[in-house]
């Protein structure tokens, strides 16, 4: 019932316009092709900016934040909604996805207002409904909650945003943010569950600088505890098709065992280095170094990387002795749009990212939240290859994803570093660490699709789609498969190919 409902109201309102230049939905969609094509664009961080990212939003699709004069008001149905059959290891029913609704509100070309409610379900296939067991949240959504194989979560977020002269956007809400050009990002991703931020971004000629201050949940040690980040973030269009990136995040406690320290005044410096001022205080607190370069071959080719430093000695480097607290994080991966004329897209990239990265020696100042990396569905202490496919005829897309994966996980109550939640205290070795190692897996998953477009300023989809998982450890060795039929409309949906 709740699938038909869905149906009749999107049909019905088919004509309406998602603000999706505002927050990009997929590295391969028409948007992201439009803004490949602009110039002077910073399309590594967003959610986009409001009023101050105009190329960004104007290169996707026509918004609500294009119109500047007086009150504009829209409404939009959100749904990611999917539903089959579970045919490995067991056959049997399987559904998971989200559906609500989403509101968004302009007041001239200075403030807005948005927020969304979604109802998250998950009931099979049987890796996700593990992970949710081990992790108690759905994947990107939130807390579960449920009794057996079905569970639920609440997906909300609200933002209120105000520009300040030509060139500065505060915004301050609940949300997620992505920073990459890729389909993952090993520096913040929109893998977790929404969380509180304020955001200042300011625009001055190529440069796009962006000051983020978080509030996360660590549920890990079984207590609910909150911690607190900042990050900046300085984007450069050194030329029209170059572009470099740097990055700083530093993650701290409210509160220890010997005080309560609550939110750090000085990090609210937006123009600062986290790590003197870390030294200053004699804090243990956790900063993290980042750097990422975007080049475009031409119009429809891009090539991105990203490089993530959480700690590391270069004498240790040149040593090739596998320091334990050698931690790092690499991206490679290349996109490319109407290949050869054929409306065909394509996207492939490997992630690489050393035992222990992300971790810390609280746990509570880990780089994740709710139980979930900040950057990466794997987590740590591991090698991906993902490709995907997409070819585009009229309203039709079909869709062939791949993800390859080699990782380890912690064994015999040793700390190999395969989890981002375990302090990096008494690692299993401090020297001779390797990515993998532990348990090792071998993670094989391929899903096969095809959507078609039913609305056409509003581009909600109904589509098909075949998954099969393999997963080879040294203890088991489940596969899982599912056929599934999905109605869908642009939101940013949850990482599922883990």
């Amino acid at each position: 019932h709740i699938l038909v409902f869905f149906l009749c109201f999107i049909l019905t309102h088919a004509n309406a316009q998602v603000p999706e230049g505002y927050r990009l939905t997929d590295p391969l969609s028409a948007s992201a092709q439009k803004l490949s094509r602009a110039k002077n664009v910073h399309s590594g961080i967003y959610p986009f900016a409001p009023f101050i990212d105009t190329l960004e939003i104007q290169s996707t699709r026509d918004s609500i934040f294009n119109k500047r004069q007086g009150i504009q008001f829209r409404f939009e149905p959100l749904a990611d909604m999917n539903g089959g059959i579970s045919m490995y290891p067991t056959v049997g029913n399987a559904t998971f996805g989200s559906a609500g609704l989403g509101i968004t509100s302009t007041f001239g070309d200075r403030f807005f207002i948005r927020g969304d409610y979604q109802a998250g379900w998950q009931y099979f296939p049987d890796y996700l409904q593990q992970f949710t067991h081990e992790r108690h949240v759905l994947a990107g959504q939130g807390e579960a909650f449920g009794t057996g194989t079905a569970q639920f979560a609440h997906v909300w977020t609200a933002t209120a945003g105000l520009r300040m002269g030509n060139h500065f956007m505060l915004e301050a809400g609940r949300d997620k943010h992505f920073w990459g050009d890729g389909y993952r990002s090993l520096i913040l991703s929109h893998n977790a569950a929404p969380y509180n931020y304020a955001r200042l971004t300011t625009r001055i000629w190529k440069i796009k600088y962006v000051n983020l201050w978080t509030m996360m949940r660590d549920i890990a040690t079984g207590q609910d505890r909150t911690k607190y980040m900042a990050h900046h973030a300085l984007s450069w269009n050194v030329t029209s098709r170059f572009n470099l990136s740097l990055f700083e995040t530093v993650v701290w406690q409210e509160k220890d065992s010997l005080s309560q320290r609550g939110f750090e005044p000085s990090y609210l410096n937006p123009l600062i280095f986290y790590r003197p001022v870390e030294f200053a205080q004699g804090s243990g607190d956790n900063v993290l170094l980042g750097l990422s370069a975007k080049v475009e071959l031409d119009h429809d080719v891009t090539l991105y990387s990203q490089l993530y430093l959480d700690e590391f000695l270069i004498d240790e480097l040149r040593r090739r002795r596998g320091w334990w607290a050698n931690k790092f994080a690499i991206q490679v991966g290349a996109k490319a749009y109407d290949v050869a004329g054929k409306h065909i897209n394509l996207l492939t990239e490997v992630n690489v990212v050393r035992p222990f990265t992300y971790t810390h020696g609280s746990v509570v100042q880990s780089y994740g939240h709710l139980n979930q990396s900040l950057a990466h569905p794997l987590g740590t202490n591991f090698f991906e290859w993902v490709s995907k496919f997409e070819k585009v005829h009229q309203r039709m897309t079909y869709r062939a994803d791949l993800v390859l994966a080699y990782y380890g996980k912690d064994k015999d109550g040793l700390n190999y570093g395969a989890d981002v939640f375990t302090s990096y205290r008494n690692p299993s070795s401090l020297f001779g660490n390797t990515i993998g190692q532990g348990r090792k897996n071998n993670l094989y998953l391929l899903r096969l699709g095809a959507d078609r477009t039913l609305g056409t300023k509003y581009p909600v989809t109904i589509g098909a789609e075949l998954g099969l998982r393999y997963l080879h450890n040294q203890l088991d060795n489940p596969l899982d498969g599912w056929m599934m039929i999905n109605l869908r409309t642009p939101l940013v949906r949850p990482y599922r190919d883990f």
